[in-house]
């Protein structure tokens, strides 16, 4: 098995004995592929916009993404609090009433 490193700029594989290793000022090690790729780095060239490069194909969907999944969102679960005017126990009575209960209770209230 032939350990590979990925190239920082077009996402290609860099097989022993070849590439370019660049420490930036921020102590970070960045590897390419080759001295074009390392040039297009370092002009900040979006690889997304070159052809060639994987984050190009990964962009027009012709590679397949891999180990990409949707964050789950958790369902906001519905809770019943007290209003200030109200306790839970009311609140809950009133929601069980029928429209018939809550028209006779208005007719109540006119009269």
């Amino acid at each position: 098995v032939v350990k590979t490193e990925i190239c920082a700029f077009s996402e290609l594989k860099i097989y022993p004995g070849k590439g370019v290793n660049i420490i930036t000022k921020d102590s970070r090690i960045h590897i390419f592929l080759s001295r074009k790729c390392l040039r297009m780095y370092q002009r900040k060239i979006k690889a997304n916009k070159i052809r060639w490069s994987t984050a190009w194909r990964r962009l027009q969907k012709k590679v397949k993404a891999e180990n990409v999944q949707k964050k789950r969102r958790k369902k906001a679960a519905r809770v019943n609090r007290d209003i200030v005017g109200m306790n839970l126990q009311v609140i809950t009575a009133k929601q069980s009433e029928s429209k018939e209960q809550r028209a006779q209770m208005r007719q109540r209230a006119i009269q």
